[in-house]
């Protein structure tokens, strides 16, 4: 991952932390791999406990 892109991600879980501060954020696919193209998305899931 070049460093734009490491810094688009980090900027990316930052927002998400704010806006509803999950205990975990998983990255997965290509991206999590190594393994991404130019055109390939983030593949990302949040999973929450409602009470």
């Amino acid at each position: 991952m070049s460093e734009d892109e490491t810094a688009l991600l980090q900027q990316i879980v930052e927002t998400i932390v704010r806006a509803v501060d999950p205990e975990t954020i998983i990255l997965f696919g290509s991206r999590a791999r190594g393994e991404a193209r130019p055109d390939s998305d983030a593949g990302r899931s949040k999973v929450g406990i409602s009470a």
